[in-house]
């Protein structure tokens, strides 16, 4: 049987956050399964309308991308659209926040004949802090026929609140672009050590306490490092403070910008260490860290914070370092220990490699997507 999925987000490519990727890479491989995929999207800057887009069926909506009131009525517009009477036949799977806020506002209005969640991790946050959204959310929880969740820590949090939730839990996380070429050509170990970060500028993401760690090295120290930070601007007034801390305390560190998938892999292939000092940020937490699996796939060591679900991306000690969350002086003691070792960010970029190629992968979540989706 060949499953009629309608999966539905309001983040897809061109736009290049990690919800995007997850949702994109996961809609082909469930199409290599042979399910029938139709993915209901924002058009951005292109002509609305259905076509098909690297093997799957792309219907583009006229809508910003975002997880306001205006996207969300704009595809309950669209689904009604299409299906006139609200009954959705096949599987709709609600594939990160924006839908899933969707699903809870419509009710009755629309109606899917088995339905699929994917959860990031704040969203469970948000809803957890309100009595509306969570009763909200727990009904939509009880009519799902499997739960995706992207690490075990947002699968935990999710049972604290919601514990009957429990038996339809799905594990399915994220992995590294399947473009991307195995055994990534690395540079020969330097003089400096490249290091790099890769996450939209914003407190999250933790800039700021990276450069707080290299502030901290000595002299001697910063003239071996170089950091490279890869991504766009969420917050100016948080870009302006990186911005002003560097030139204040001339860091080795260059603010790259956002950078297309081909510069982005050049930006992988060319560092030896990538650093994640993600933070929760309000309601906003690290569900598992996308930029850690796709460092540990280039061969880079990973330097990261224990926060959220990131240390599932990494065995400590073993693939990269993991220190507590906020610790600008734990950040900057593992970057001296890389520094005095040069050859264990090497050691460390293939054992990630490994780690990677065994325990995350796209083709192995769809399966098991579908075959909970069959049962």
């Amino acid at each position: 049987m060949n499953e009629a999925i309608q999966l539905l987000t309001h983040e897809y490519p061109p736009f290049r956050g990690g919800i995007a990727i997850y949702v994109e890479e996961t809609a082909r491989a469930l199409g290599r399964r042979g399910a029938e995929v139709t993915v209901w999207a924002p058009r951005y800057d292109g002509a609305a309308g259905l076509r098909e887009e690297g093997g799957i069926r792309v219907r583009r909506i006229r809508m910003r991308g975002r997880q306001d009131v205006f996207c969300r009525g704009r595809m309950a517009g669209a689904l009604r659209g299409e299906f006139g009477d609200g009954w959705i036949p096949g599987v709709v799977l609600l594939a990160e926040p924006g839908p899933i806020r969707l699903w809870m506002e419509e009710g009755d209005r629309l109606q899917a004949e088995k339905l699929g969640l994917v959860l990031h991790g704040s969203e469970v946050e948000r809803f957890a802090r309100s009595r509306r959204l969570r009763t909200a959310f727990g009904r939509l929880l009880g009519e799902s026929s499997v739960i995706g969740v992207v690490s075990g820590a947002v699968g935990r949090r999710l049972t604290e609140v919601w514990p009957a939730s429990a038996e339809r839990l799905l594990r399915i996380p994220g992995a590294a672009p399947t473009a991307w070429e195995e055994g990534m050509k690395k540079p020969p170990p330097g003089d400096v050590l490249q290091v790099l970060q890769v996450g939209r500028l914003h407190p999250r993401k933790g800039q700021d306490l990276l450069l707080e760690a290299v502030s901290r090295l000595s002299r001697g120290e910063r003239e071996r490092i170089k950091v490279k930070l890869v991504g766009p601007v969420a917050r100016g007034g948080f870009a302006r403070q990186l911005r002003k801390e560097i030139a204040r305390n001339r860091l080795p560190v260059e603010l790259a910008g956002d950078l297309d998938p081909a510069g982005l892999e050049r930006a992988y292939a060319g560092a030896q260490l990538v650093v994640f000092p993600s933070r929760r940020h309000g309601t906003s937490v690290e569900g598992l860290g996308l930029a850690v699996l796709e460092g540990a796939k280039a061969g880079c060591a990973l330097l990261a914070a224990d926060s959220g679900g990131v240390r599932e991306a990494l065995r400590d000690g073993e693939t990269g370092l993991l220190v507590p969350a906020e610790d600008a002086g734990a950040l900057a003691e593992a970057l001296r220990r890389f520094l005095r070792d040069p050859a264990l960010a090497r050691r460390m970029g293939e054992a990630g490699r490994a780690f990677v190629r065994e325990n995350f992968c796209w083709e192995r979540n769809a399966a098991a997507l579908l075959e909970r989706l069959r049962a």
